[in-house]
């Protein structure tokens, strides 16, 4: 997705913390996109908004997420999940705040491609979202030419977190946060 205007923050932004601060604008519905995002945010993220803000404040870029749910009619039930890019030290401070919680983290190293499947929504009887892939050309879509934010991005890990309980939505994003703003 290409982001017009020449002053929108991802056109100049230089850092992670400033994708972060883009970020929170998108949520808090004072930009309109991301990069890899077109229109506001899905009415089912309306109540993670919050958290998903507080997450990007502590350094981690949200880049996707989903509640926890379950729809008989549509017999469609998702695995709660936020996946995101952050510095090295950050993805470190997230492992160690997850370790005894009853969720699981994969983490892509900087540079990573990795194409394997893990079913985090179900529609009709058919998987149809997926984590534990990653290409690093994800990236591409945050960079503006800049030299500071490539080489930020150029270390970035990304992060996948969900919870393996199907429609479970009390636990992944509590304790996110709380690993994030614990040290």
């Amino acid at each position: 997705m290409t982001i017009g205007g020449l002053d929108e923050p991802w056109n100049v932004a230089r850092s992670l913390d400033d994708l972060a601060a883009a970020t929170i604008d998108f949520l808090e519905g004072r930009l309109q996109e991301t990069p890899l995002h077109g229109g506001l945010p899905n009415p089912e993220s309306l109540p993670l908004i919050p958290t998903l803000v507080a997450m990007n404040r502590a350094g981690f870029v949200t880049t996707d997420s989903q509640p926890g749910s379950i729809n008989e009619p549509t017999r469609r039930v998702q695995r709660a999940y936020v996946e995101g890019i952050c510095h090295e030290a950050t993805a470190a401070r997230i492992e160690r705040g997850l370790l005894t919680e009853d969720l699981v983290m994969v983490s892509f190293a900087p540079g990573s491609d990795v194409d394997s499947s893990i079913v985090v929504t179900v529609s009709h009887g058919s998987p149809c979202t997926f984590l534990g892939r990653w290409s690093v050309e994800e990236l591409d879509h945050f960079r503006n030419g800049l030299a500071s934010l490539d080489a930020d991005l150029d270390a970035a890990w990304a992060i996948q977190i969900f919870d393996p309980q199907w429609a479970r939505n009390d636990r992944l994003w509590t304790a996110v946060l709380r690993a994030l703003t614990t040290d």
